[in-house]
């Protein structure tokens, strides 16, 4: 989705790196509320592919919780 040929390329990058700026308080907003308990619906979100071109994606997040890290949080597109 994001234009990777290779998961290296997209492993590792921060947020801001992935939504537009205007998105990212918002998603912190949501996972804020993740962390919270509350269920979160479907959100739609623009975010920008590797290639610099925006595009709108729907996404669901989900709290996982690992044995060995604290948590960590998952996005469906």
């Amino acid at each position: 989705m994001l234009g990777a040929n290779h998961e290296n390329e997209i492993l590792g990058k921060r947020i801001q790196e992935i939504f537009v700026i205007e998105e990212v308080d918002r998603l912190q907003d949501c996972l804020e509320r993740l962390l919270n308990g509350e269920s979160l619906p479907f959100c739609e979100y623009r975010i920008k592919m590797l290639n610099g071109r925006v595009i709108d994606v729907e996404s669901n997040t989900v709290n996982i919780t690992f044995p060995i890290r604290k948590e960590c949080w998952g996005f469906c597109f």
